[in-house]
């Protein structure tokens, strides 16, 4: 599933989220990073849904952000 990751230059995550399911008519929600920080829509494994807020914080504490070639992907500390 992929997620929105709100992270610092370094690549540490500050915040994890995943935009909910909505109709294409309706109005999508918007995240606004901190001075510095940069928003990254990545894949995720093993998140079930929106609802798997357990994987969510594991991904926050144990995962940061690195970029490759082909895009930014989650790494394990």
């Amino acid at each position: 599933m992929k997620i929105l990751v709100e992270h610092d230059g370094s690549g540490a995550i500050q915040s994890v989220s995943i935009q909910p399911n909505r109709a294409p008519d309706e109005i999508k929600f918007i995240l606004k990073p901190q001075p510095g920080h940069q928003v990254t829509e990545v894949e995720a494994p093993d998140v079930k849904d929106e609802q798997d807020h357990e994987r969510l914080r594991e991904i926050k504490t144990h995962y940061q952000i690195e970029a490759h070639p082909g895009g930014h992907r989650l790494v394990h500390k």
